[in-house]
């Protein structure tokens, strides 16, 4: 089972953020008011969890996290991506795209748990920054890293906490993983990716394989 626990802070919309609902695909479910499941503990699935309003990419954000990638190692797949995009509340390919598939124009914080050879995936889990849907690794922003620093295997049975920070004045984005900073990008993401539209959803997919 795949399970993201949600909480915001220093969010640039905060009190909207708080009143606001998500919106659910796929397999995804509410466990309580901030706890989701993505998927279910069987082959095949797919489930996305969407704010229902759109944010601003031209003022910064800071969100918080616990995400669950299962209990299994040799066998679990496929991970988690933290999403933004313009366009719906859908949710894109399932399996190795793990629902960010297909979702063009976007910037997905893949977490993979799976090794997909076929989009050069490492044999760790791993951590990278995709963009437009596209999760071969020859075209993302970031190389692939472990996403723990201090264990190859995320699947644990265990919470992690995720923290993903915007800081709009610098353009600088930033993935942590139990608080250690992972990943760091330079982009303008309004003018590169999103064409000027600074109006992003932002939200969670994942998926389960063969």
């Amino acid at each position: 089972m795949k399970r993201i626990i949600i909480s915001i802070g220093a969010f640039c919309l905060l009190s909207v953020v708080l009143q606001g609902q998500f919106i659910l695909n796929g397999s995804a479910i509410q466990l309580d008011e901030n706890c989701f499941e993505l998927t279910p503990d069987i082959p095949n699935n797919g489930g996305a969890a969407w704010f229902e309003e759109k944010i601003n990419l031209g003022q910064s954000f800071d969100i918080s996290m616990n995400l669950n990638f299962g209990c299994k190692d040799g066998e679990g797949a496929d991970g988690i991506v933290f999403i933004l995009q313009p366009l719906s509340t859908s949710i894109g390919d399932v399996g190795s795209g793990i629902g960010f598939g297909g979702i063009e124009p976007s910037l997905g914080i893949e977490f993979d748990t799976w090794e997909n050879t076929e989009i050069n995936d490492p044999v760790y889990d791993h951590l990278a920054i995709m963009v437009d849907g596209q999760p071969n690794h020859n075209f993302g922003l970031t190389n692939p890293i472990p996403i723990s620093d201090s264990d190859t295997n995320v699947e644990d049975c265990l919470d992690h906490q995720v923290r993903i920070r915007w800081d709009a004045n610098s353009t600088t984005l930033e993935v942590y993983f139990d608080c250690v900073l992972r990943q760091t990008l330079e982009i303008d993401l309004v003018n590169t990716i999103f064409e000027g539209d600074p109006l992003v959803y932002w939200g969670f997919s994942s998926a389960t394989g063969g």
